[in-house]
């Protein structure tokens, strides 16, 4: 990727903080950054310096907030449905052996109950 000029690397900052998906936040700054340089050049090309390149570039884009904000309504964090399948079968499997275990040693009444609940 090509070097970036400051204020359009601030304003792919900025968006890239407001995302809340963090698995493709990155992803999401390349892409930005891409469409950025690309606007960028092509407004260079009209014989405009850097600076009021960078800045036309910023505003055709339009305020990062509500960049960030679509961003966040497509790219939704995904929540780890594997993670919480695994700790849903671990939890009764947990119980099933510490009532075991009081059967097994018959150890005092309630045992079982106290743990299950510490």
């Amino acid at each position: 990727m090509n070097q970036l000029h400051p204020l359009l690397q601030a304003y792919v900052d900025q968006v890239g903080q407001q995302v809340k998906a963090r698995e493709i936040r990155q992803e999401i700054k390349e892409e930005i950054s891409e469409h950025l340089y690309e606007l960028w050049e092509s407004i260079r090309s009209d014989e405009v310096d850097d600076e009021s390149a960078a800045r036309l570039a910023v505003a055709q884009m339009g305020a990062s907030e509500e960049i960030a904000k679509g961003l966040n309504r497509v790219h939704k964090p995904r929540i780890p449905w594997g993670m919480l399948a695994f700790l849903g079968l671990m939890l009764p499997l947990a119980l099933l052996v510490m009532y075991a275990v009081q059967l097994g040693y018959q150890a005092g009444d309630g045992l079982f109950v106290r743990q299950a609940y510490t």
